[in-house]
């Protein structure tokens, strides 16, 4: 919001006049805004999945080191690049679990077990995919809209 001012004042010798002044307002915080500190748990947690991407582990373990130096704002804009790269949607989850690969890591009922529980939780309305790196994922990504 921006306001002028028409008046004259003195000050130190100078004449001001139409002063532009810029009131700022607080910015509104949105439900599902996330702290600092969240997503650093978040991101912890993420980065010990075992279905976390090796380059999302690498990413999210930067951003983590560099928390209070120079190059924390570079390192975190890559782990959110990151993020939006590898986070699976629950359809993807869905699909994935339907595949003979699926059956390989999760074995047979595994894989069925699987499928079941995206069935499921996309009719509930869940729009991740169900692990913890993606799940996580997904609630900072949500965050930052």
């Amino acid at each position: 919001m921006i306001h002028f001012i028409n008046f004259l004042f003195v000050k130190d010798y100078k004449i001001w006049y139409n002063v532009k002044v810029i009131v700022c307002k607080k910015k509104k915080k949105k439900e599902n805004d996330m702290t600092k500190e969240q997503m650093l748990e978040k991101t912890k947690i993420i980065v010990n999945a075992p279905s976390c991407y090796a380059e999302l582990k690498t990413a999210g373990n930067d951003w983590i080191n560099s928390i209070g130096k120079n190059d924390e704002n570079e390192k975190y804009d890559k782990y959110i690049a990151m993020l939006k790269d590898c986070v699976s949607s629950i359809d993807d989850c869905l699909a994935f679990s339907e595949t003979d690969m699926c059956k390989q890591i999760y074995g047979e009922e595994g894989a069925k077990q699987l499928h079941e529980n995206s069935i499921k939780s996309k009719e509930a309305g869940v729009k991740y995919c169900l692990c913890d790196a993606c799940k996580n994922g997904g609630e900072i990504l949500d965050s930052l809209k």
